[in-house]
């Protein structure tokens, strides 16, 4: 005779059975149930507002939505023709504004390098991307080369931590892009300054007003336009070490005076809008939302061997019903992951179309050229190029200044000539400068998975 017998779960907390009627919780991706009173003791742990067991939650994203608990959706609030409802049509777009940010934030994903391309579609017209670069000077070729891997180009590129005066930006260009470059703060060698690139085929002037470099702020906005139509698009670094109160009273002012028309602010805020609890990401966040911007990122953006990581890097837009995607690309970058966001704004594109101009050449440098150069720079007294013996820090603007006029005398051609070469058909990254980014990557995701692993082996 058989006898049907009910198997009881047992509890991972107290090693008890888990009987009917009980309080229980379970873990949201795995399905392990333990007695609610023995959460603890399970090593359960609330990520995103839901409960995960010690084996899952590592492999849980952190996400910042500070929406999720907003149960408003478009659906209840229905249209009505009368005029006799207690909210207003601008509660209604509040709303829905509400309701595609918690959407775009809930739907950012961390991206290879290799997905990028897939996410940009026909009516894709605007997409940013922003990246804390750590030092110009050690890291922007493998920038460039790795912007060149992603097989996009995008409309703006946004670098912090640039290291570098304006002066110094022609050493450091990407083909198709203008560069603008603000000031970087005095005394300071590391830490310091941020750039826009801005892709050909828009226009980009300066907001005056709002350029500006301090030990508690540094920003640039530019007005980017396409045929008729035009973006405010602006970069922002707040360097660690400065008054995180008067930044937050400068951000409010700078916000302030944008023009009202579509706007990103792509930038590494030093705020973690992961940490809960604290008084300076709620006042940050209070600030942001109260004047119509939105973050687009909520998954973790700087993170240091084993440690939680952080989300401090962002691109805020008062249009984020127009954002399509946003993520974070993981396999490149160091501590800082690069960031971006694509988007519909419907721009102007068609009056904007114009030929591409013949590649004019002005400089020949040949080897009679070049040695001709270095004679001229090796028969020149040093005091010319800045360089006081009596002095540790030479002046790069005085060593500019005479090395460029030393390389138009030997160099520049006195009648520009045309060429067919171009950076389109001969562009300087190699197939094996190619390869070898990505064997550095995939290097460097390996050494990150081992990291976790020991993590989850030590907790476990």
């Amino acid at each position: 005779m058989l006898h049907n017998q009910l198997v009881k779960e047992v509890c991972s907390g107290c090693d008890k059975n888990i009987n009917i009627g009980q309080s229980t919780t379970e873990c949201t991706k795995c399905s392990k149930l333990v007695h609610s009173k023995c959460l603890k003791k399970a090593n359960f742990t609330i990520v995103n507002d839901n409960q995960y067991c010690g084996l899952c939650h590592h492999t849980i994203p952190i996400r910042y939505n500070p929406f999720r608990d907003i149960t408003l959706t478009q659906n209840h609030i229905e249209s009505d023709e009368n005029d006799d409802h207690f909210y207003n049509n601008d509660f209604v777009e509040t709303v829905d504004d509400i309701v595609n940010a918690s959407n775009i934030l809930e739907q950012c994903k961390s991206y290879s390098a290799s997905e990028i391309s897939s996410l940009i579609k026909p009516e894709t017209d605007f997409t940013a991307f922003f990246y804390n670069i750590d030092g110009n000077k050690t890291n922007f070729d493998c920038l460039a080369a790795e912007l060149h891997t992603l097989k996009h180009n995008f409309s703006v590129i946004g670098v912090a931590e640039t290291n570098i005066e304006p002066q110094q930006a022609c050493l450091y260009p990407l083909d198709n892009y203008c560069s603008f470059y603000n000031e970087v703060a005095d005394g300071k060698s590391k830490g310091t300054g941020v750039a826009l690139y801005i892709h050909d085929s828009f226009k980009a002037t300066p907001i005056a007003t709002t350029c500006t470099t301090t030990p508690n702020i540094e920003c640039m906005f530019l007005e980017v336009s396409q045929g008729k139509s035009s973006v405010t698009v602006g970069i922002i670094y707040r360097p660690p070490n400065g008054n995180v109160n008067v930044f937050l009273d400068d951000f409010q002012n700078t916000i302030k005076t944008l023009p009202r028309k579509p706007t990103f602010i792509l930038g590494d805020f030093n705020i973690d809008l992961n940490k809960e609890n604290d008084q300076t990401k709620n006042h940050f966040e209070e600030i942001f939302l109260s004047h119509g911007l939105h973050p687009s990122i909520s998954l973790t953006t700087h993170k240091r061997n084993i440690s939680r990581g952080t989300c401090i890097d962002n691109i805020f837009t008062n249009s984020i019903d127009k954002v399509s995607h946003s993520g974070v690309i993981h396999d490149k970058g160091t501590d800082h992951s690069p960031i971006f966001i694509t988007s519909q704004l419907n721009l102007d594109s068609e009056s904007c179309k114009v030929n591409a101009p013949k590649q004019k050449i002005y400089y020949d440098f040949s080897n009679k050229n070049v040695d001709s150069l270095v004679k001229k720079l090796e028969s020149k007294p040093v005091h010319l190029f800045g360089i006081n013996v009596n002095s540790h820090k030479p002046d790069f603007s005085k060593f500019f200044s005479a090395f460029s006029d030393t390389v138009d005398e030997s160099c520049k051609l006195q009648t520009p000539r045309t060429s067919k070469r171009t950076t389109t058909n001969n562009p300087w990254i190699t197939e094996s400068i190619i390869e070898a980014i990505k064997n550095k990557s995939n290097l460097y995701q390996k050494r990150k998975k081992y990291r976790l692993r020991l993590c989850v082996d030590t907790t476990a």
